[in-house]
């Protein structure tokens, strides 16, 4: 319900074109996503999903050690 309301609220400011992409891998990517949950060993999923954590945590915490380096 709130995103409907904050999405009325600023639908003039929304560009579609970056919107676009957005949907169309939310469209492929649910049904691919289901069905990988549902068929791949527990195994795999356990080694693939630490690794995705791993990749997007990373430059995270490179990003936050410079910070800390530059403030002395």
């Amino acid at each position: 319900m709130v995103c409907v309301l904050i999405l009325t609220g600023s639908w003039r400011r929304v560009l579609l074109r970056r919107i676009v992409p957005l949907l169309a891998g939310g469209i492929l990517g649910l049904p691919l996503g289901a069905y990988v949950l549902a068929h791949a060993p527990e195994g795999t999923l356990k080694v693939i999903i630490s690794g995705v954590l791993v990749v997007f945590a990373a430059p995270c915490s490179w990003d936050t050690a410079t910070v800390s380096s530059e403030r002395g």
